[in-house]
Formats: C-alpha cells, structure tokens, sequence
C-alpha cells in the first residue's frame, strides 16, 4: 500500500492536477481521503494520456477506476496503461456527452454506480452538462460529483 499524499502521487505520475497547474489535490484531498483505503468505484472522464489515472490507481490500492474518453488526441493503442492488463482498471471509448452514455456504460460495466466522478473530459458548458445529464445517473447515493477546469461564462 502507497502512503504518498495525493500530490505526490499526481507528482509522480507527471500529473497537471496536481502542484504543477491546478492544485486540485487542495480540493480533493478532503473528499477522496475517506474512501482511500475503501472498496469503491471510481470514474475518470476525459484521461488524455492516463497519468490521472495511473496516480489514482496508485492513491487507492483498493478502488476500481473506470474511464471514458473519446482517444481523439491520443489513442488507447498509445497508452501504456489501456494496454497492461489490471484488473482494477476498465475503459470505454465514448462521447461522454452521447445521450445514449448511461446505456452504454451499462451495457459495459453492469448496473454499477460510482462513489466518485471527476469530469475532465471537454471543457465547455454544453458538453459538461451533457455529460453531467448521462453519468449523474450512475453516481451512488452519498457519491461525488467534480468538473474540472469550469470558468465564468464572462471571461
């Protein structure tokens, strides 16, 4: 079991949500600490090169982590961690937005629900409400629910 704080494990894995861009872990921390050694489920939208990931799988040794991204940017055949075989980790290629997600999600993964839903997936207000509107449905009673990189619509 890893005993590294959540910003040494975004750090270790090159991760921008910790101290080198956004400092999420300032926020995270809080709320991910009490399910850190816990049986959980947890979904990533939006994982680009997956360091989030393989620092989240690193942070809870217990969890399941699930992710959804469209591999646009960067294709899963690309990324070491959707090619090495680990039981606790399981993705989809997907529009995260696709009013039909929660069946496909379903039809993948089962009747599953998630303790913890972190949206880093597109970053504009129609497509963070679509993909609010398809994966809050599958969030469990006391589950979280975070967006990344949300900004005034002003700016």
């Amino acid at each position: 079991m890893t005993d590294k704080t959540l910003l040494e494990c975004y750090n270790t894995a090159k991760c921008d949500k910790g101290k080198n861009k956004h400092y999420y872990n300032t926020v995270y921390e809080q709320h991910f600490e009490p399910l850190r050694y816990k049986e959980f489920n947890f979904l990533e939208i939006g994982i680009l090169k997956a360091v989030s990931v393989d620092a989240h799988l690193d942070y809870f040794p217990n969890a399941k982590i699930y992710a959804i991204d469209t591999f646009e940017r960067k294709p899963p055949e690309q990324i070491r961690t959707c090619n090495e075989p680990d039981p606790r980790f399981k993705w989809l290629k997907a529009d995260s937005s696709d009013p039909n997600l929660t069946n496909i999600m379903r039809e993948e993964w089962g009747d599953i629900k998630f303790d913890l839903i972190v949206d880093d997936g597109a970053h504009w207000y129609s497509m963070m409400k679509g993909t609010f509107d398809q994966c809050y449905p599958m969030l469990s009673d006391k589950g979280k629910y975070f967006i990344e990189d949300m900004w005034a619509w002003y700016w």
